[in-house]
């Protein structure tokens, strides 16, 4: 049996061989405009765990995202970047299905609900997300259900990002939160 490869100690090599041919290790700090992020350089400390690698701030630009739309990455995102004539870049693609939690405001009927999406404040609480619209998602739990009797104000749902197939993309918003209409 082979012995077990230690990956981070790849990732370290991966980032002694960068310096010499133009990689290099990035956090996202924030969002600059568009697909370009303020990053800091990092790097692998003797226990394997990242670190600062200097004070110096570069500017990435994120491939995977166009750039006349304001990029989505989060901040503290890692990334190898790649010196290309003179530019850092990185290609981190978003996740197929954006996920994010929201709060259920009222229900329209017939399986469709109002949304505000929320952020963690605690282990188990959540609040509000600054700046952000409410939003309308069909619960998918619902869709079969001749009478069904709606999910309570105020739950706390899971909600999932979709895009139709038709030209141009249209985005779509679900969740699956039990109805227990059968039980009443």
């Amino acid at each position: 049996m082979a012995p077990r490869k230690n990956f981070r100690d790849s990732l370290s090599r991966l980032a002694q061989l960068g310096q010499a041919t133009g990689l290099q290790l990035v956090r996202i700090m924030g969002l600059d405009k568009g697909n370009r992020y303020a990053a800091e350089g990092i790097e692998f400390d003797s226990d394997g765990e990242t670190q600062p690698a200097g004070a110096e701030q570069l500017t990435v630009i994120n491939l995977a995202e166009p750039a006349d739309e304001d990029g989505q990455l989060l901040t503290d995102t890692n990334a190898v970047a790649v010196d290309v004539e003179g530019k850092w870049v990185i290609l981190v693609q978003p996740a197929s299905t954006p996920v994010f939690v929201g709060k259920v405001l009222y229900t329209f009927g017939n399986c469709l609900y109002r949304i505000r999406p929320q952020v963690p404040v605690s282990e188990n609480t959540f609040a509000d997300k600054s700046g952000a619209q409410d939003i309308n998602a069909c619960n998918i739990a619902e869709l079969d259900l001749v009478d069904p009797l709606g999910v309570d104000a105020d739950s706390i749902v899971l909600v999932a990002t979709l895009t139709t197939d038709s030209d141009p993309p249209t985005i779509r918003y679900v969740f699956d939160h039990p109805d227990y209409n059968e039980f009443h």
